[in-house]
């Protein structure tokens, strides 16, 4: 009599090295693949619009994937908790397989479903492959506490991969029982309404994007053999495209963190003359993790300073200043290419979302958690820990925070990182023509060049919105004023 399974799918949309599935295939089961849109999941946790449009992608890419090894993925959308059982019920299933919970819904959302399969006598299984790490319960400090500074978390995490490198499956998972699942119903995609339609804000997403698992494994291939030499010192040049871009692959999990670091190792073995920039590489992806562990052992995190006492901060209510922020309408350049990127690619280097964070959070004292909500929202790679963690960072509220008076000065970072405006022309058209000495602050041009430009402060590129170094002074005051 064959044994049967149900894959509960979320943050792991891929066929191979998914550790869920390839251990229920490993012990038998006749395997039924199904991916949930729970609407019983907590607003903060509720994907935004940039993340479920990959989503969209990432499914009709994935069923494909499964109907070619004789599998079908289920579509539901409701209480994950109950068509879990109903449909575990229905066909008389014998184990459920999922990964381990990252966020605190679904960690809630495991402990329901764990007493619901000891009642009926069901196999729930949760297997590792979203973190480096397996479990960040038992990764302590000496004192056995939880790490709350990265670069020993970093050291740490090396120790233990000197030992033992996290473990990654590149075979193709062989499914040897079939079931026919035909009458377990399943939702057309399509009825989710994950695209938006109108107005239609990420028509360019398909010409930047594609959210396959093949393509992510593309991606990684071409970094390596490309951009990786080059990733340690380029890293912050918004121009010059040195990144991997994997995150919202990551994000989605149609590549594993594991996968990654295993390619990342075997490239360094064959190449040890770009050990520094591997390195570089995979102690930014260590971050990851990091902003995971961070979420596990402070679960508030995503609503709550981790820094009590900013609990207190007086942040200003200034919605025509952050609807600005939004818009890539503050004045200064930097700020707005990024933005502007952001709304109409879905991503913006990391150095940039610390630049504007910084903006938001210091110069506009706008709450951090408005800005994270505007990511969430608009983000490609939108991710519960590593979005808060990071603006919780740059507001100086977190975990291993920037000291809060460290604030990006836009106009230094822009001439820094962008020296020749390449950057800055991208995406702010209307200033192409400027010269690089009045690009990065053109405010201060004279009215000839501006003229000669044809650029108008306060007309088709606006005035700055406010002052750096007026704010600068505004944001520390208010920082000191905060109780010891």
């Amino acid at each position: 009599m064959k044994k049967v399974a149900i894959i509960w799918l979320r943050h792991d949309l891929r066929f191979h090295d998914n550790p869920a599935i390839q251990t229920a295939l490993a012990e038998g089961y006749a395997v039924l693949p199904i991916y949930i849109d729970d609407t019983d999941m907590p607003a903060q946790e509720k994907l935004g619009g940039a993340r479920r449009w990959w989503l969209h992608y990432a499914l009709k890419d994935l069923s494909h994937t499964l109907f070619s090894h004789h599998l079908k993925l289920v579509l539901r959308k409701g209480s994950a908790l109950k068509i879990l059982q109903q449909i575990s019920q229905d066909i008389a299933a014998d184990a459920i397989f999922t990964t381990r919970p990252l966020s605190p819904y679904d960690k809630d959302i495991i402990q329901k479903l764990s007493l619901f399969c000891d009642k009926q006598n069901l196999t729930l299984k949760q297997t590792s492959g979203q973190l480096l790490l397996d479990d960040p319960a038992i990764f302590l400090n000496k004192s056995g506490q939880p790490y709350k500074v990265f670069t020993p978390f970093w050291k740490a995490l090396l120790q233990q991969f000197s030992h033992s490198a996290p473990s990654v499956t590149k075979t193709t998972p062989k499914v040897s029982a079939i079931e026919d699942f035909s009458l377990v119903k399943t939702d057309n995609l399509e009825s989710w309404a994950l695209l938006p339609t109108t107005p239609n804000w990420a028509k360019y997403f398909s010409y930047i994007w594609n959210p396959t698992e093949a393509a992510a494994h593309d991606r990684l291939k071409d970094f390596i053999s490309g951009n990786l030499p080059h990733y340690q010192h380029q890293r912050d040049i918004p121009a010059s495209d040195s990144t991997s871009a994997l995150s919202p692959w990551l994000a989605c999990g149609q590549i594993s963190p594991r996968r990654i670091w295993a390619d990342m190792q075997h490239h360094m073995d064959q190449h040890p003359d770009q050990a520094n920039a591997t390195m570089a590489y995979l102690r930014q992806l260590a971050w990851r993790d990091f902003s995971y562990y961070l979420l596990h052992h402070f679960p508030h995190m995503p609503t709550r300073a981790l820094n009590n006492r900013f609990n207190h901060f007086p942040w200003d209510h200034n919605p025509d200043a952050l609807h600005k922020w939004q818009q890539g309408q503050t004045g200064y350049p930097f700020i707005d290419a990024a933005m502007r990127q952001l709304w109409q690619t879905g991503t913006t280097p990391n150095r940039l979302r610390m630049v504007t964070a910084s903006f938001l959070t210091k110069n506009l004292r706008i709450d951090w958690r408005l800005g994270e909500r505007w990511f969430w929202d608009t983000l490609v790679d939108a991710d519960i820990a590593n979005n808060t963690a990071g603006w919780q960072w740059v507001a100086g509220s977190g975990a291993d925070a920037a000291p809060y008076f460290r604030i990006f000065n836009p106009l230094r970072q822009s001439e820094k990182f962008d020296p020749e405006g390449n950057y800055i022309r991208q995406w702010l058209p209307e200033l192409a023509a400027l010269p690089n000495n009045h690009l990065h602050a053109p405010w201060a041009a004279p009215a000839s060049v501006l003229q000669q430009a044809q650029v108008v402060i306060g007309g088709n590129y606006p005035a700055p919105l406010i002052d750096h170094g007026t704010t600068r002074n505004a944001a520390l005051a208010a920082y000191h004023s905060l109780p010891k």
